[in-house]
Protein backbone atom coordinates (compact mmCIF):
# COMPACT_ATOMS: atom_id res chain seq x y z
CA UNK A 1 0.00 0.00 0.00
CA UNK A 2 2.75 2.49 0.91
CA UNK A 3 4.54 2.02 -2.43
CA UNK A 4 1.28 2.82 -4.24
CA UNK A 5 0.89 6.02 -2.21
CA UNK A 6 4.48 7.04 -3.01
CA UNK A 7 4.05 6.30 -6.72
CA UNK A 8 0.80 8.25 -6.83
CA UNK A 9 2.39 11.18 -5.01
CA UNK A 10 5.12 11.42 -7.57
CA UNK A 11 2.64 10.99 -10.40
CA UNK A 12 0.50 13.77 -8.95
CA UNK A 13 2.81 16.49 -10.16
CA UNK A 14 4.86 14.77 -12.83
CA UNK A 15 1.92 13.83 -15.03
CA UNK A 16 1.31 17.28 -16.45
CA UNK A 17 -0.33 16.06 -19.64
CA UNK A 18 -1.43 12.74 -21.03
CA UNK A 19 0.97 13.06 -23.96
CA UNK A 20 3.96 14.17 -21.87
CA UNK A 21 7.00 12.05 -21.26
CA UNK A 22 9.01 12.31 -18.07
CA UNK A 23 11.32 10.66 -15.62
CA UNK A 24 10.61 9.45 -12.11
CA UNK A 25 13.21 8.97 -9.40
CA UNK A 26 12.13 7.18 -6.24
CA UNK A 27 14.37 7.58 -3.21
CA UNK A 28 13.41 7.20 0.41
CA UNK A 29 14.52 6.75 3.96
CA UNK A 30 17.21 8.34 6.05
CA UNK A 31 17.75 11.86 7.25
CA UNK A 32 19.38 14.40 5.01
CA UNK A 33 21.52 15.84 7.79
CA UNK A 34 22.58 12.45 9.18
CA UNK A 35 25.02 11.73 6.37
CA UNK A 36 22.71 9.09 4.92
CA UNK A 37 22.26 10.66 1.50
CA UNK A 38 24.17 10.00 -1.67
CA UNK A 39 24.46 12.95 -4.07
CA UNK A 40 24.12 10.68 -7.11
CA UNK A 41 20.31 10.40 -7.38
CA UNK A 42 19.73 14.06 -6.55
CA UNK A 43 22.37 15.14 -9.04
CA UNK A 44 20.61 12.97 -11.63
CA UNK A 45 17.31 14.75 -10.91
CA UNK A 46 18.90 18.17 -11.43
CA UNK A 47 20.80 17.05 -14.54
CA UNK A 48 17.62 15.66 -16.12
CA UNK A 49 15.56 18.71 -15.26
CA UNK A 50 15.10 20.81 -18.39
CA UNK A 51 14.83 24.18 -16.65
CA UNK A 52 16.85 23.21 -13.55
CA UNK A 53 14.04 24.38 -11.25
CA UNK A 54 13.20 22.19 -8.25
CA UNK A 55 10.04 22.46 -6.15
CA UNK A 56 10.49 21.14 -2.61
CA UNK A 57 6.95 20.26 -1.55
CA UNK A 58 5.96 19.79 2.09
CA UNK A 59 2.96 20.14 4.36
CA UNK A 60 4.89 21.78 7.21
CA UNK A 61 7.20 24.72 7.70
CA UNK A 62 10.66 24.05 6.29
CA UNK A 63 14.12 25.54 6.43
CA UNK A 64 16.27 26.14 3.35
CA UNK A 65 18.55 23.10 3.75
CA UNK A 66 17.04 21.07 0.89
CA UNK A 67 16.61 23.98 -1.57
CA UNK A 68 20.22 25.02 -0.87
CA UNK A 69 21.31 21.41 -1.38
CA UNK A 70 19.68 21.26 -4.83
CA UNK A 71 21.28 24.62 -5.72
CA UNK A 72 24.68 23.22 -4.73
CA UNK A 73 24.03 20.44 -7.28
CA UNK A 74 23.34 22.93 -10.07
CA UNK A 75 19.67 23.85 -9.75
CA UNK A 76 19.17 27.45 -10.88
CA UNK A 77 16.15 27.68 -8.60
CA UNK A 78 14.92 25.53 -5.72
CA UNK A 79 12.04 26.64 -3.56
CA UNK A 80 10.07 25.38 -0.59
CA UNK A 81 6.38 25.12 -1.44
CA UNK A 82 4.06 24.44 1.47
CA UNK A 83 0.84 22.68 0.50
CA UNK A 84 -1.01 21.80 3.67
CA UNK A 85 -4.63 21.36 2.61
CA UNK A 86 -6.82 20.00 -0.17
CA UNK A 87 -8.13 23.52 -0.75
CA UNK A 88 -4.62 24.84 -1.42
CA UNK A 89 -3.74 21.81 -3.56
CA UNK A 90 -6.78 22.44 -5.75
CA UNK A 91 -6.24 26.16 -6.36
CA UNK A 92 -5.42 27.32 -9.86
CA UNK A 93 -2.63 29.48 -8.40
CA UNK A 94 -0.99 26.38 -6.92
CA UNK A 95 -1.22 24.58 -10.25
CA UNK A 96 0.25 27.58 -12.07
CA UNK A 97 3.09 27.81 -9.55
CA UNK A 98 3.97 24.12 -9.85
CA UNK A 99 3.94 24.34 -13.65
CA UNK A 100 7.05 26.55 -13.39
CA UNK A 101 9.11 23.60 -12.12
CA UNK A 102 10.12 20.35 -13.75
CA UNK A 103 11.71 18.57 -10.78
CA UNK A 104 9.69 17.85 -7.65
CA UNK A 105 10.93 16.70 -4.26
CA UNK A 106 8.33 15.58 -1.73
CA UNK A 107 9.57 15.96 1.84
CA UNK A 108 9.29 13.13 4.30
CA UNK A 109 6.83 12.59 7.07
CA UNK A 110 3.45 10.94 6.76
CA UNK A 111 3.13 10.40 3.01
CA UNK A 112 -0.63 9.87 3.28
CA UNK A 113 -1.00 13.64 3.82
CA UNK A 114 0.28 14.29 0.32
CA UNK A 115 -2.03 11.69 -1.15
CA UNK A 116 -5.07 13.03 0.68
CA UNK A 117 -4.27 16.66 -0.15
CA UNK A 118 -3.76 16.04 -3.87
CA UNK A 119 -6.33 13.31 -4.57
CA UNK A 120 -9.07 14.57 -6.93
CA UNK A 121 -7.55 18.03 -7.35
CA UNK A 122 -6.09 19.96 -10.31
CA UNK A 123 -2.64 18.68 -9.29
CA UNK A 124 -3.28 14.96 -9.45
CA UNK A 125 -2.80 12.08 -11.81
CA UNK A 126 -6.02 10.56 -13.10
CA UNK A 127 -4.87 7.02 -12.23
CA UNK A 128 -4.28 7.78 -8.53
CA UNK A 129 -7.68 6.99 -7.04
Amino acid sequence: MMWRVVLCLIAVVTSISAAGQGKIMLVGGGGETEGGWSNTPYQWAVDHSENKKVAVISYSTEDNWIPDYFKSLGAVEADNIKIDSRTLADQQATYDLLMQYDAFFFKGGDQSYYYNYFKSTKNRASHCR
